[in-house]
């Protein structure tokens, strides 16, 4: 099972949309693979998370060639275009857990998800989304470089997270989660994953990895 162990610091880093300078470098972040065979993707996606006693930070610098994004508002499906995703359980469940969605374009989707477990492409079973309830305070900035690139950064508050153990984490905590990414290139739809999960669908919730909460480095 894949572990990220994320660092805790005693400020907050730099939120512009671009995940640089020395409090996102105490992490040195994970590269996203492909989500059915773990092979390296066309384009590369590097995450990096750190966290405080106030909010989990996630940090994405995306590679892309061409940007589709043309949703505007919160909530909308934004997985229908470029899009980057975090999969966070706070109590380690495989049924129920919150989904976030950043788009290119700052728009945000937040979700809370109830799977009912099964065996995906198999007959899983019910997805349940409430999409009605936005986590407030969650912060996303983006910057899209002349190249198409583009990066993110994002500040989750604990306080809006429930079904941890203990609220803000302690170190030495554990929460099960995915990062994603959903690209619609120019030749064909790419889906990366930090932990595979061996088929196209990133409610694989079997198959998400372990982020241990660290101390101060």
């Amino acid at each position: 099972m894949k572990t990220y162990r994320i660092p805790k610091i005693s400020e907050p880093p730099a939120l512009d949309g671009t995940p640089s300078g020395h409090l996102w470098e105490t992490t040195s972040g994970v590269l996203l693979v492909d989500c059915v065979s773990g092979e390296k993707p066309k384009l590369a996606t590097q995450v990096r998370l750190l966290w405080d006693d106030d909010y989990l930070y996630v940090g994405y610098e995306v590679e892309d060639n061409r940007i589709i994004a043309n949703f505007t508002k919160r909530d909308e499906p934004l997985w229908q275009e470029d899009v980057v995703e975090l999969f966070l359980s706070p109590s380690g469940s495989e049924h129920y857990y919150y989904e976030f969605n950043f788009s290119p374009r700052e728009v945000i989707l937040d979700l809370i998800v109830l799977n009912d477990g099964g065996h995906a492409g198999e007959g899983r079973g019910e997805l349940v989304s409430f999409a009605d309830r936005d986590v407030k305070g969650l912060r996303v900035s983006t910057h899209i470089h002349e190249n198409q690139n583009w990066s993110a950064t994002v500040a989750i508050p604990f306080r809006e997270l429930h079904f941890a153990g203990n609220q803000p984490p302690a170190p030495g905590d554990e929460w099960r989660a995915n990062l994603c990414r959903i690209e619609y290139g120019e030749a064909e739809e790419e889906y990366s994953t930090w932990s595979p999960t061996g088929l196209v669908d990133f409610h694989t919730s079997e198959k998400f990895g372990v982020m241990v909460f660290d101390g101060f480095r």
